[in-house]
């Protein structure tokens, strides 16, 4: 019982040490993606915003994301924030941003 037990606890630590990358031959980061350019596009866009504070971005899953191709992405999205009246308003934004590492990216275009 006490080696079926032994089992067991090297079987959940091995998961836990796959599901942490340990091991994993990749180090640091591999590559952009478009998880990493919808939060970056909440950056350059809260840059720009009278209050940004206040700001209140929609979810991952309301955005579009589109990867474009070499380290290229689009995004659409909304944010919800204050206006120079104090007043909350929702703007809508898309931009195309462009990393190569997934780490240092640059904004290409934005419309708000």
């Amino acid at each position: 019982m006490h080696l079926m037990y032994q089992h067991f606890i090297s079987l959940v630590l091995l998961v836990i040490l796959c599901a942490l990358g340990v091991g994993s031959s990749e180090s640091g980061s591999s590559g952009p993606d478009e998880v990493g350019a919808f939060f970056m596009s909440k950056k350059f866009v809260e840059e720009r915003l009278k209050a940004p504070s206040s700001a209140d971005f929609c979810s991952y899953s309301d955005a579009t994301v589109t990867d474009l191709g070499g380290g290229r992405f689009s995004v659409s999205a909304y944010v919800d924030a204050q206006n120079s009246f104090g007043a909350t308003i929702r703007t809508y934004y898309s931009c195309v941003l462009r990393s190569t590492d997934g780490d240092t990216w640059t904004l290409e275009s934005l419309d708000i």
